[in-house]
């Protein structure tokens, strides 16, 4: 009877620690913001700043939509070391308001500029700058 009950308690305690493993990683919640006027990290010139993070240490998902001029947006592209390439073809963009639940689907960008960094994880950052809207669109994962 004392060799079942211990069995039992390894049991339970395995069980309880997978469950706070998977509290730890995946259950950080998310926010998000619209219309800011300025964010961290971004340069002075945006501006109508949209932001999306999910606070979970397994994905770091965060998405970012502003508005800036295209020469700027250059500039700062350059200064986090993103080569940007025209557009070819349309781009799905999932926004920040995409992943908040207030946007039914992706928006298309026809015109602009593309980066993508991806990783073997899934992974990674996707960087869209609509140059009919004068917005730029950055989404990364660390996944």
């Amino acid at each position: 009877m004392k060799k079942v009950t211990i069995i039992l308690l390894v049991i339970a305690i395995i069980l309880l620690f997978l469950v706070l493993l998977f509290l730890v990683l995946f259950s950080g919640g998310s926010s998000y913001e619209s219309g800011l006027a300025k964010l961290k990290g971004l340069p002075e010139q945006a501006s109508n700043i949209d932001y999306y993070k999910l606070k979970d240490i397994a994905t770091g998902l965060t998405a970012l939509d502003f508005s800036i001029s295209e020469q700027d947006f250059r500039k700062y592209a350059e200064s986090q070391g993103w080569f940007m390439g025209e557009i070819e073809f349309p781009r799905d963009v999932k926004t920040a308001s995409y992943f908040a639940g207030k946007q039914e689907k992706e928006t298309t960008v026809k015109k602009g500029l593309f980066f993508e960094k991806l990783k073997e994880n899934g992974g990674g950052i996707i960087v869209v700058y609509d140059r009919d809207n004068k917005r730029a669109h950055v989404f990364s994962c660390k996944r």
